[in-house]
């Protein structure tokens, strides 16, 4: 894995998940961020709160043909097959690391 999108309801957020993915080439996007094309291998959605999923729903939608998406939080998504993810909680981070790298 080279590239992975993280994708949060704000820039402060996306920072906060970006440091889960020391030694990966990340980039954020956010509402009123910069979007990104197809030059990444994947997206991981960082949510703090699973109510944050509505601020960010227009985003997703750009990214619904990513190659490889899941969610992270500190408790794992119930939904994330709704976007066909997977959904990993901050504690199992060293599995997400594992499932982008495979």
């Amino acid at each position: 894995m080279k590239k992975v999108v993280i994708i949060a309801q704000n820039e402060a957020k996306a920072k906060e998940g970006e440091k889960f993915f020391q030694g990966l080439v990340t980039r954020k996007a956010y509402p009123g961020g910069k979007s990104f094309s197809r030059h990444f291998d994947g997206v991981v959605i960082y949510l703090t709160a699973p109510n944050e999923i509505n601020f960010i729903k227009d985003i997703l939608v750009k990214y619904a043909e990513a190659p490889i998406k899941a969610f992270l939080g500190k408790e794992a998504y119930a939904d994330a097959a709704n976007y066909k993810a997977k959904a990993f909680t901050e504690a199992d981070i060293g599995s997400l690391r594992g499932y982008l790298n495979d």
